[in-house]
């Protein structure tokens, strides 16, 4: 005895939810013989219905609902969808019947015939592209359980082995009783769509490699990490194998560095450089590609017989001004894929990158050299000033001191010569002889705060214990020097680099932070000498702290001249300031044959 049509609606329910409870585990082929049995009850009258032969005035609504008549499939779509590339289809679920239309189209990119579908149920399951069948099964009973339309994107392939990407709609009509009557849907052939999606996908992935690749070449100043980044991100763009640079040097573009992969290879290719030449990219100053570069001649074919490449894309670097940097290559694309005016569009959008980094990276270099040359020049005047102030002291000593020495002598003389009571010439001898022996004292620590002979005979530690005492007597700002009495001599350069630091620090005490006391430390490891200046006065503000500690040329000569002389040594000046107290600290780093007991220069 046949199964009634309630009887199969139930059972199609059963195997839809065996289908949904069997999702994680359920394998291709469970599906395909579910789905089979499905077809089975669809279409166990198709054999004897032809799906375009059906008359609308001879179908007959089931009892249950006479004044409802049944959709015409033929009369209602054949025209439209003869016109798409599309598949409409209709199931009875309540008489196992099923009517379907292939367009031309269809037929046409699957290979199948309208008959062929038709006779076979369950062909269209069977061609559904492997990875989509568990997903599309899913979605199908989803619809037979829920009730609710099915949209579902899946690949179907064609009877030559390609691939067709469908969309189809599908819904199921009920019964006014609520009992399934029929399913109704189209499927529409969205392979253009999917093709055009790839490859809007495909590029949209390119320019965000392009922009991050901008911003990794821009984001360094060194030629050479620029033009390696570069080629790795060109070949990463097109699918090049390997990829070489070279930047004009002279008259020659010289390419220094080739790259398979990850390895790179240093080279030495030179190809004559003339603005005038036509060859490759060096004149013209536009891309040369070439799929077969055996047929070139010149610098091309050069190329190619060195890295014996297969295809080849050189694209010069070209400053905003139209100076010629350089240029970069890019070989064998893979799988023998041909260069296209897509990847030029790229590679070239690099170049532009490329040419601004280099443009920045020379800018900085100019700027690096003449800092360096500022700083030279900085160098050589500290080194001046240090020889003249040497210079000046001893003269000061050696010359002046002693003429006064030999003015007091001559004034002792006079006085003995002068006639006893004569009080007046005695007065003034001895009015004189004080201004001289002032005049000798001021003229000796001139000397010694020019350059302290200490520094040169003792080293740094008896210079500074001398300063410190000099400066309190001076200035009535008690000194307190923390220094180990060993220390050891340094070079001539870091003691009187520290000397004059010193000097210029306690000068700042003096002048600027009110303090009553003030100490200086300094220390020496196995790879630095530390020097620091504390007070306890008022400090500095702020607005003013912070930024000193940054730059130095805003607050004058003195500070800007430590940080240059401690610069020189490879040192550095920091300065930390609160209320109270201001610290200067200054680090030079020490050579490794700086041992304690080397003596100064003379």
């Amino acid at each position: 005895m046949d199964e009634g049509p309630l009887e199969k609606n139930e059972w199609m329910r059963e195997l839809a939810q065996s289908l949904l409870a069997e999702k994680a585990n359920s394998s291709v082929l469970e599906a395909e013989a579910t789905l089979k049995k499905l077809a089975d009850v669809f279409f166990q009258n198709h054999s004897h219905t032809s799906p375009l032969a059906t008359d609308p005035r001879e179908e007959t609504v089931p009892e249950t609902n006479p004044a409802i008549k049944s959709p015409n499939l033929e009369a209602r779509y054949r025209t439209l969808v003869e016109q798409i590339p599309a598949v409409v289809f209709m199931t009875y679920l309540d008489r196992g019947i099923g009517e379907a239309y292939v367009s031309p189209q269809i037929e046409s990119a699957l290979g199948f015939s309208q008959a062929e579908w038709l006779e076979d149920p369950v062909r269209w399951y069977q061609r559904v592209h492997p990875e989509d069948k568990q997903r599309w099964s899913l979605e199908a009973a989803e619809m037979f359980l829920s009730g609710r339309p099915m949209r579902s994107a899946f690949r179907v392939i064609a009877r030559d082995g390609h691939v067709v990407w469908f969309h189809c709609e599908a819904k199921m009509v009920r019964h006014e009783n609520g009992r399934p009557w029929f399913i109704h849907g189209i499927g529409f052939d969205i392979t253009e769509l999917k093709l055009a999606e790839k490859a809007l996908t495909e590029r949209t992935c390119q320019l965000e490699g392009l922009c991050s690749a901008t911003h990794r070449i821009n984001a360094v100043l060194d030629v050479s990490t620029i033009m390696r980044t570069l080629v790795a991100a060109a070949m990463e763009l097109t699918g090049a194998q390997a990829g070489t640079w070279g930047m004009v040097v002279q008259d020659k573009i010289v390419l220094s560095e080739y790259s398979e992969g990850e390895k790179r290879t240093p080279i030495d290719i030179r190809l004559a450089y003339s603005p005038d030449s036509s060859e490759l990219v060096i004149g013209n100053k536009g891309p040369h590609i070439s799929n077969s570069p055996k047929t070139e001649s010149g610098p091309f074919r050069t190329l190619c017989d060195t890295f014996s490449f297969y295809n080849a894309a050189y694209i010069p670097i070209v400053s905003r001004t139209g100076e010629l940097f350089g240029c970069f290559g890019l070989h064998n694309k893979r799988n023998r894929k041909p260069f296209e005016q897509t990847d030029v569009m790229l590679i070239q959008a690099l170049a532009m990158g490329a040419a601004v980094a280099l443009e920045n990276a020379r800018i900085l270099k100019e700027h690096a050299l003449a800092e360096e040359s500022l700083r030279s020049l900085s160098t050589r005047l500290l080194n001046l000033q240090d020889d003249e102030r040497r210079r000046i002291a001893r003269e000061l000593h050696d010359s002046t001191a002693q003429t006064l020495c030999g003015v007091m002598i001559l004034l002792d003389i006079l006085k003995s010569k002068i006639v006893k009571g004569d009080v007046d010439a005695v007065r003034t001898l001895d009015e004189g002889r004080t201004l001289a022996e002032q005049a000798s004292r001021e003229i000796r620590d001139l000397s010694h705060l020019l350059h302290p002979p200490d520094l040169d005979q003792v080293g740094l530690n008896g210079a500074v214990q001398w300063y410190a005492t000099r400066f309190a007597q001076r200035t009535g700002i008690s000194i307190d020097v923390d220094m180990p009495t060993e220390f050891g001599r340094l070079s001539r350069e870091v003691e009187t680099s520290l000397f004059r630091v010193m000097q210029e620090g306690l000068a700042n005490v003096h002048r600027h932070s009110g303090s009553p006391t003030a100490k200086i430390r300094i220390t020496r490891s196995a790879d630095k000498i530390t020097l620091e200046i504390v007070d306890h006065g008022q400090g500095l503000p702020p607005d003013i702290s912070e930024p000193l500690r940054r730059e130095a040329a805003r607050f004058g000569i003195g500070i800007n001249g430590m940080r240059e002389r401690l610069r020189q040594l490879g040192g550095k000046l920091e300065i930390y300031s609160s209320n109270p107290g201001t610290t200067v600290m200054a680090m030079i780093p020490l050579a490794n044959d700086q041992n304690p007991t080397a003596l100064s220069d003379s």
